[in-house]
């Protein structure tokens, strides 16, 4: 016996008619309206003719027509990432466990292999009650310094000023402290050694300055200059290495002599001619105008900066 579908193409046959296709524009075969919808043609547009919520682009029939798409209608369609959330919608954001394609579909802003992620302390995001990425608020490390704060238990020092300041500075008859840019800096006008600077300002819990910027190195000379006349020691050397130029916390910066170069395009401000390593002994780098820096003998005596950073 032949099946009602092999029937009706001998009976079209017979009668040289044409079979339906999705694109005769007559409602035909299965389809719930004109070339849309059913097993075969495409699904149909907002209130078309519809069975069931597979005829409709947005996957929402309701009283036989296709509704649009909303984000209450219990259906992951439109742009949404899930069921009624995510995308570049209205609609609320994605919470842990459910589809994304974008951190900003989700809640807590972190989407993983195409799921939203819980809160972690180590996801690279500034999320949850973090005041700051990974650090601060209830549950995660404090913060260190010149990392956004709210209060001081946010932060390592448990000083916070809009962001986190320094560990404390204490000043003495010779030191005076300053602050800048979230640091703590200790000028002290006593006269000394680069190794000697450096280890007072290690004993404070500081390192010797390290100049990341012009504003930084401008605010530093206006400050040196109203304490001390005289040069100043920066934390800048090559002692391990000749052209080797780093900071006091191990930081290259520069490679070479005077005809030298920026390391990966990190700050450097040499006066002209600098440094030159006269009588090759000039190892420390001092500031002494606005003009720049130079390399000398890291016995000379001198004033010197730390910072907290």
């Amino acid at each position: 016996m032949l099946d009602p579908g092999r029937l009706r193409k001998l009976y079209l046959r017979e009668r040289h008619l044409p079979a339906p296709t999705c694109s005769d524009n007559v409602k035909n075969g299965d389809e719930t309206d004109v070339d849309c919808g059913g097993s075969s043609c495409t699904q149909c547009a907002v209130g078309r003719l519809c069975a069931t919520g597979s005829d409709c682009q947005t996957g929402s029939c309701s009283a036989g027509r296709c509704q649009q798409a909303t984000c209450t209608d219990m259906i992951e369609n439109g742009a949404e990432t899930d069921v009624d959330c995510g995308g570049p919608t209205s609609c609320p954001r994605c919470g842990t466990a459910k589809g994304c394609t974008a951190s900003s579909d989700c809640n807590n802003a972190i989407c993983s292999n195409g799921q939203c992620q819980a809160l972690s302390c180590t996801d690279g995001v500034r999320n949850g009650t973090e005041t700051d990425i990974d650090c601060g608020g209830v549950s995660c490390a404090k913060c260190a310094a010149g990392a956004t704060c709210q209060q001081g238990p946010d932060c390592q020092s448990g000083s916070c000023s809009v962001i986190c300041q320094s560990a404390p500075c204490t000043a003495t008859a010779s030191c005076q402290c300053q602050f800048y840019g979230g640091h703590t800096y200790r000028f002290c006008n006593a006269s000394t050694g680069w190794l000697n600077a450096q280890s007072a300002c290690k004993a404070t819990s500081m390192r010797m300055v390290r100049i990341d910027s012009v504003a930084e190195e401008s605010w530093l000379f206006s400050v040196a200059v109203n304490i001390a006349s005289s040069g100043w020691w920066i934390g800048a050397n090559d002692r391990q290495l000749e052209g080797k130029w780093v900071w006091d916390d191990g930081t290259q910066f520069w490679s070479g002599g005077v005809r030298g170069t920026a390391v990966s395009g990190r700050y450097s401000h040499w006066d002209t001619s600098e440094p030159n390593n006269v009588n090759g002994s000039e190892d420390c780098a001092m500031v002494s105008s606005i003009n720049g820096w130079w390399d000398v003998p890291c016995t000379d005596p001198k004033a010197y900066i730390c910072e907290g950073y």
